[in-house]
């Protein structure tokens, strides 16, 4: 099984995605941590240097290659926008919500993100987006408690499909 973790930057998708996979005995992987290994840059110097496009055709790419069953995947805050279908198509899709001042709490003064700067237009504009996962999870709890929800959440579906 593939789960997905999307949401806004700063909405825990790593942390969670950390703690979910070995609780499934599941391989973890952070997709932009992969995005700047092929890359050999960080991915503020891909944005910096390339453009916001030219990172997004190695998001899609990094994210339809990667192939290690199962697995749990942290990805970027806009990799669902850019690539929700296919997501959804091969795997399951979890959103983690947050409201956008618990973001900014979370976030504080790491500005070096690309696109912090008009990071509650975007929020706005990706929420409905976002919604349309398989799942949505607010993560307020500590991220062993939002973990174990997700899980439950998967299994629960999964055995209620098995059943039909």
């Amino acid at each position: 099984m593939r789960i997905y973790l999307t949401g806004f930057m700063g909405s825990g998708k790593s942390t969670v995605g950390k703690i979910l996979a070995q609780k499934l005995g599941y391989t973890f992987t952070d997709l932009d941590q992969e995005i700047e290994r092929h890359a050999n840059q960080p991915i503020t110097s891909i944005f910096e240097q390339s453009g916001e496009k030219s990172f997004r055709d190695m998001e899609r790419s990094a994210l339809q290659m990667y192939t290690v069953d199962p697995f749990v995947m942290a990805t970027g805050g806009g990799t669902f926008i850019y690539n929700r279908e296919w997501m959804l198509q091969h795997g399951v899709v979890v959103f983690l919500h947050l409201p956008f001042e618990n973001l900014v709490q979370r976030i504080g003064a790491d500005t070096k993100r690309p696109l912090w700067s008009n990071a509650k237009t975007l929020y706005d504009e990706r929420l409905n987006e976002y919604r349309k996962a398989h799942f949505t999870v607010e993560p307020l709890k500590d991220p062993e408690a939002t973990a174990d929800e997700i899980k439950n959440l998967i299994f629960q579906e999964f055995q209620k499909n098995s059943e039909n």
